[in-house]
């Protein structure tokens, strides 16, 4: 199918779909628009019923517009559907804009799941310290044991996961508890430098990949199957949060912590514009710095021997605020009902401010629908009389008119005569108000048409 003809089709579609609530205009203000009412000259019509005309077509051109605004995916089997269909899919299957913030409260993190892998050989980490927020520093008792657990144990790759849990977090600002870490200091072996020599013709190295406790490729209970975080677990495995150690250099890793909120696919809520459900995706990339170990220091007393460890690494938190990505979608139902509410608000507003208010009308659409109709006028012609009777009764013993009642005289049967002309001009006055109430109700406020149709 040439281009021409699919921009053809999806704007015929639109056209089709915003002729929907371009009809429901129409029967709201066919009638009012084109009718003329008592007290009108007929050029009045002629000019309500074009602008009628103008604003109908302003609203069918917008939802039109905004029908469009859902760009067609270029497969003919989604062009050829019913309108309403492919909008509904494309609300569903919408790829969701991003909206970045950050969260600058925090004052301390958990520590962070460091996993290291080895080629063609074993290691050991011989010593593990930490250095405290106040810059004090101290060693981990039973690092590898109690802290390291192995994983992945190949011919070609040996891998172990640091994992403190909850005895230790990475302090992000000053008013973090005390005991918060700073940083951790980590000095490693490798068993068998000779093998791991058949694999690399660089310097004998260590991977390391930092995961956050909340989602880490060691804990299948934090993943999920979403799209989304299977990439994010894919971009992890291409060096997101990957850093190296080598053997003779040290080594300094930063991370920070990102999280991305994703919202659950076919999340119900997000597709009719309430608040979605989310999936917190919390990722630590990573920069380092790495530079030789000097060949014959002056180690303080305290320090560990150079002899004793091949390499030396440290971690640590490089920033105190989270930054934080936040699907957002664009289009839902409630969000396109209310655009199209929107122009329908400020047309009806137009139409009113240039010819007044429509009749009200105390019967809608259910009214209309033959199950839930009633009796007509004519069958209630003998309530409608009952009613009437007793409201002119109560007027009429009420006078509100200021012509003086004829004065008595020596003559009753006069007296009686007049006092009946006296009432029968009450009436006809009566009578008359009561007509022109009825004829400035029905046709300038209320709707009573519905009474009197078959």
């Amino acid at each position: 199918m040439h281009k021409p003809i699919i921009e053809n089709r999806l704007l015929f579609n639109s056209l089709v779909f915003s002729f929907l609530p371009s009809t429901f205009f129409t029967m709201l203000f066919k009638h009012e628009a084109f009718s003329r009412r008592p007290l009108e000259p007929h050029h009045l019509v002629y000019y309500r019923g074009g602008c009628f005309l103008f604003l109908m077509a302003v609203f069918l051109a917008y939802c039109s517009y905004l029908i469009i605004q859902v760009k067609a995916k270029k497969k003919r089997k989604y062009l050829m559907t019913p309108n309403i269909v492919f909008i509904l899919y494309k609300i569903y299957s919408e790829q969701p804009l991003l909206q970045i913030s950050s969260d600058n409260k925090v004052v301390d993190i958990e520590a962070p799941e460091i996993e290291l892998c080895v080629q063609n050989s074993t290691m050991t980490v011989i010593n593990c310290s930490i250095v405290y927020y106040n810059w004090t520093t101290g060693t981990i008792p039973d690092c590898w044991s109690k802290y390291f657990e192995h994983g992945v144990q190949t011919d070609n790759n040996k891998c172990y996961l640091f994992r403190v849990k909850d005895d230790y977090r990475m302090a992000a600002s000053e008013n973090a508890p005390i005991g918060s870490i700073r940083r951790f200091d980590f000095y490693w072996n490798i068993d068998n430098l000779f093998n791991l020599s058949y694999t690399t013709i660089a310097y004998p190295s260590i991977t390391l990949t930092l995961y956050h406790p909340h989602f880490s490729q060691w804990q299948p209970s934090t993943r999920g199957t979403t799209p989304r975080e299977k990439a994010t677990m894919a971009n992890i495995g291409l060096g997101l949060s990957r850093a190296t150690t080598m053997i003779d250099h040290t080594s300094s890793i930063s991370f920070h912590a990102e999280k991305y909120r994703a919202i659950e696919p076919g999340n119900v809520p997000a597709i009719l514009g309430l608040e979605p459900d989310y999936i917190d995706i919390i990722t630590l990339p990573t920069t380092q710095m790495t530079w030789p170990i000097n060949p014959s220091p002056n180690f303080p007393p305290t320090s560990i021997p150079k002899d004793d460890y091949q390499g030396y690494f440290s971690v640590q938190l490089s920033q105190s605020t989270i930054e934080i990505k936040t699907e957002i979608r664009q289009h839902t139902l409630i969000n396109s009902i209310a655009l199209a509410g929107g122009i329908y608000g400020i047309l009806i507003t137009i139409y009113t401010l240039l010819f007044g208010m429509n009749r009200l009308s105390p019967f809608g659409i259910m009214h209309r629908i033959p199950l839930f109709q009633s009796k007509k006028i004519e069958d209630k012609e003998g309530d409608l009389a009952r009613i009437n009777t007793q409201n002119s009764t109560e007027a009429l013993l009420k006078p509100t008119w200021n012509k003086p009642a004829p004065a008595h005289t020596d003559n009753p049967l006069g007296d009686i005569q007049d006092r009946l002309e006296l009432e029968e001009e009450r009436s006809r006055l009566l009578s008359h108000r009561l007509s022109q109430l009825e004829v400035i109700l029905k046709e300038y406020f209320i709707d009573t048409d519905y009474l009197y149709k078959k």
